[in-house]
């Protein structure tokens, strides 16, 4: 159908697009375990604690904890003690199962417990902390420009049964249209998008 301006085109794009997105629904607040994973680079660490932060007034700073699992990126846990110091949350550090599992136990008071995972070895890591620590919600954490490919990879992981999605770095993205499909065509619901939270908007 012939537009007259681009400026109607882009609001015709905008249309279609919003209505294709409606069914998404957006996940409410934590409470449990929650494992947040995704590909190197995404921005989990940053998006574990915007989740802690957007939690702190309904939980309390002492009623939440951040754990790193089986990460041995280097700078990634100085990384995730100088945010957690900075928003007054506890964050602990385990790399295996039963240390997992052990402080998983130890930390059973914790209204929100948030593990932080490395981008490498997803599937492993999820099975092994839904080993540990039973009943995990896992949500994905992906960057709006990332690839088909690692969109396909990352929604594969049987084990992860994703809870929710996270978009992280939408102000750099040149590329969002494999993100926009996957949206439309996966009943996925959104939960946080970059630093800003569900519960604040």
């Amino acid at each position: 159908r012939h537009v007259e301006s681009s400026e109607l085109a882009l609001a015709k794009i905008r249309e279609n697009l919003n209505a294709s997105l409606q069914r998404k629904k957006v996940v409410g607040t934590f409470s449990g375990v929650h494992a947040i994973a995704g590909p190197s680079g995404a921005g989990k660490t940053s998006m574990v604690c915007h989740i802690a932060n957007a939690h702190s007034r309904l939980h309390g700073q002492d009623g939440i904890a951040i754990v790193s699992f089986n990460d041995n990126r280097l700078g990634a846990w100085p990384q995730l003690q100088l945010l957690s110091a900075s928003a007054g949350i506890d964050c602990f550090k385990v790399k295996n199962t039963a240390g997992l599992a052990e402080l998983v136990t130890g930390l059973s008071d914790r209204k929100l417990i948030i593990i932080d995972t490395p981008g490498s070895e997803i599937e492993e890591n999820i099975r092994a902390i839904r080993g540990a620590a039973g009943h995990v919600a896992c949500h994905l954490v992906l960057p709006a420009d990332a690839s088909a490919g690692t969109i396909k990879r990352f929604l594969t992981i049987e084990p992860a049964d994703w809870q929710s999605l996270a978009l992280t770095k939408l102000d750099d993205c040149l590329n969002p249209w494999p993100v926009i499909q996957m949206l439309v065509e996966n009943d996925i619901p959104l939960s946080f998008s970059g630093a800003r939270s569900a519960i604040e908007n």
